[in-house]
């Protein structure tokens, strides 16, 4: 069974803990998270800063034209959450 392949970008702010990482959903082989396939990408961000914060940034990504959706998700609560895990 060989390992599926996603494209992923990552950022990290200069100053701190904080890491970005854009995961795209669809590979060549399939979904990454395959219960929510009308999802293009996700946004993982690990150390992450405070949930006024995240609230903000999540507030600039809607208002991005090309940007048809932008919400908070537990990671818990996804049944394929295993393979968010890196």
């Amino acid at each position: 069974n060989e390992p599926m392949q996603f494209s992923q970008y990552f950022y990290q702010i200069a100053a701190s803990e904080t890491e970005f990482y854009i995961i795209a959903n669809r590979g060549a082989a399939g979904f990454l998270i395959p219960e929510m396939v009308n999802v293009n990408y996700f946004m993982l961000i690990k150390n992450h800063f405070d949930e006024e914060d995240l609230d903000n940034m999540l507030s600039r990504l809607k208002r991005i034209e090309n940007i048809k959706k932008a919400v908070k998700t537990d990671p818990r609560k996804i049944k394929s959450n295993e393979n968010l895990l890196f």
